[in-house]
């Protein structure tokens, strides 16, 4: 503010001067010689002067108070300019012509990648997501939480069909022949248990066999059934093609027709997965999960030395050199930035007009005038200025083509 009216004293001292030399020229002009190119020039400076000093004046108020019309256009159009401002920056600064080009020139994805490769930035960024989910953790109410597990768990999953599921399920693992290794395994340590448990099953034998029965007896029978099950039991476990296995096959092909057939199955299926899923315990395990949850977030992620922290930190610094290394990727990620940048242009490009839009029309007019000339006052006492020594130059040529041509 100060330097703006230092600059309107030094545009007012001119044209003072220009007065005050028209002044002395007029007088002295009558004695001849060059006054009269003195007083020409000074003349046309007061008039260049004047004149441009109106028109800076007419700017931001009425010149000398007298309404004349067109005058104080700031404060009358404040209004008017605050929307031509909006519209001019939402049109030249924010249309996606001019930030697509500048953030796709800028390499976006090759900054991000180094920054992220950094240990130190993925630090930051890894602290910053501890933050961010401890906050967002602590805002949720626990009730909240087991709602959201309950909608996203197990009201979802009593919506499922779930005999067509099991039916699935089921269908995958015969096609994948994975079953197989379920026989294998009961088949291998049915063995084993035969092998190693030999006196258990005898003494089992003899507590059901009646008490007339002779122990010789027993001891054969025992030996007889032993080696039977025994061989049966190995021929399931190391032939693939046992007609147990065969057994097994047929019953769950059948068991998959009738989970997707056969209606009272699918009720009795249906029924018993609501009742579990409607079990306190189900209920207390998803609340526990979500406690859990909560707990894991706000202790680990925000540890500086905790295995998840670390990992995350890893995981950003990998990514970070991914976005490095891989030029598709990085491609990728500028697309995306480029869009996302368009994309937050775009919305923001009305909401930026509207403020300044709005900002501009709650000002008052003169305070709205006063702040334009505090910013670009001192540059228009310069039009002044120059209006004053142009006008003084234009005034002697003229008197001096007048005088010596014409």
């Amino acid at each position: 503010m100060n330097d703006v009216r230092a600059m309107k004293r030094r545009a007012t001292g001119l044209l003072v001067l220009a007065v005050v030399v028209y002044v002395i020229a007029r007088t002295l002009e009558a004695e001849g010689g060059a006054w009269g190119y003195v007083r020409a020039a000074a003349e046309a400076a007061m008039v260049g002067g004047l004149a441009d000093w109106f028109a800076v004046t007419a700017l931001f108020r009425h010149p000398l108070r007298i309404p004349i019309p067109h005058t104080a256009i700031i404060p009358k159009r404040k209004d008017a300019i605050g929307d031509s401002l909006g519209d001019f920056v939402q049109t030249n600064f924010l249309s996606a012509e001019v930030v697509a080009p500048r953030v796709e020139a800028a390499a976006p994805a090759e900054r991000l990648g180094s920054w992220l490769a950094n240990p130190d930035s993925a630090r930051s960024v890894a602290g910053q997501i501890g933050t961010s989910l401890s906050g967002v953790a602590e805002v949720l109410d626990d009730r909240q939480v087991q709602a959201a597990i309950d909608e996203v768990v197990v009201d979802r999953l009593s919506r499922l069909d779930a005999a067509n599921g099991i039916a699935t399920a089921i269908e995958a693992v015969t096609n994948g022949r994975h079953h197989e290794v379920l026989v294998d395994a009961l088949s291998r340590v049915t063995i084993e248990y035969l092998i190693h448990n030999q006196a258990t099953l005898r003494l089992m034998l003899g507590d059901e066999s009646p008490w007339w029965v002779p122990g010789a007896v027993d001891d054969a029978v025992f030996r007889r059934l032993h080696e039977a099950a025994y061989n049966v039991v190995s021929a399931i476990r190391y032939d693939q093609g046992h007609p147990a296995r065969d057994a097994l096959d047929r019953q769950l092909a059948s068991l998959v027709e009738r989970l997707r057939t056969d209606e009272v199955m699918r009720r009795k299926v249906a029924t018993a997965v609501a009742n579990i899923l409607d079990h306190p315990d189900v209920r207390q395990v998803s609340a526990t999960i979500g406690q859990e949850l909560k707990q894991f977030i706000v202790t680990e992620m925000n540890d500086p030395n905790s295995a998840a922290r670390v990992r995350v930190e890893q995981a950003i610094v990998e990514f970070g050199g991914r976005i490095r290394s891989d030029e598709n990727l990085r491609k990728s990620v500028d697309d995306w930035l480029v869009r996302a940048a368009v994309h937050v242009s775009d919305q923001l490009r009305p909401e930026v007009a509207g403020l300044i839009s709005s900002t501009v029309e709650r000002w008052d007019g003169e305070e709205t005038s006063d702040r334009i000339e505090q910013q670009i006052g001192r540059d228009l006492q310069f039009i002044r200025i120059n209006g004053t020594l142009v006008g003084g130059l234009a005034g002697l040529a003229i008197h001096a083509i007048g005088t010596n041509l014409l």
